[in-house]
């Protein structure tokens, strides 16, 4: 095997100092500036990325913050305007049920008078009524038919001691 050689160690490491130093050359011109830029690159966009991230979350909070405010203002309205409502509702509620009883007090008032009309005009026809009856009693009874006017006066009397 010629590369365990003794007598060709020189030569062989000189090549290998001069393929290394190209290769070093190379690698230092061309490729290294390479990495390293798209290093930079990457390092760049990531920042950028996480920056934007950043005000996206800023801007997100913010909205959230907004959307909150206004959830919790409408809900007040809405409570507002429902308590608003059941105001109205408990004032015409009330309004209606002030017009049923005055009007059911003034009906009651009516019906109150047209039966102490009808008590009176049964009171007055009482007297007429008892009156035939105690002179149709007195014909059947006894025989004899009385005068209205003595019938009647009798009649009186006895209402009258009664109350």
């Amino acid at each position: 095997m010629p590369q365990f050689d003794p007598s060709t160690f020189a030569s062989q490491i000189f090549w290998l100092v001069v393929t290394f130093a190209l290769v070093l050359a190379v690698a230092s011109r061309i490729a290294l500036p390479r990495v390293s830029e798209v290093l930079d690159n990457r390092r760049t966009r990531v920042d950028s990325d996480l920056s934007r991230a950043r005000a996206l979350t800023e801007e997100a909070e913010q909205v959230l913050a907004a959307y909150e405010e206004e959830l919790a203002t409408a809900r007040g309205n809405a409570k507002q305007a429902l308590n608003e409502a059941a105001s109205e509702a408990a004032k015409a509620s009330d309004a209606r049920n002030d017009e049923m009883s005055a009007r059911l007090a003034n009906d009651a008032k009516l019906a109150q008078a047209r039966i102490a009309e009808a008590r009176n005009a049964a009171q007055s026809s009482i007297g007429e009524v008892a009156t035939d009856i105690a002179v149709a009693a007195t014909d059947r009874l006894v025989g004899v038919r009385p005068a209205e006017e003595n019938a009647s006066g009798a009649v009186a009397a006895v209402m009258k001691e009664r109350g």
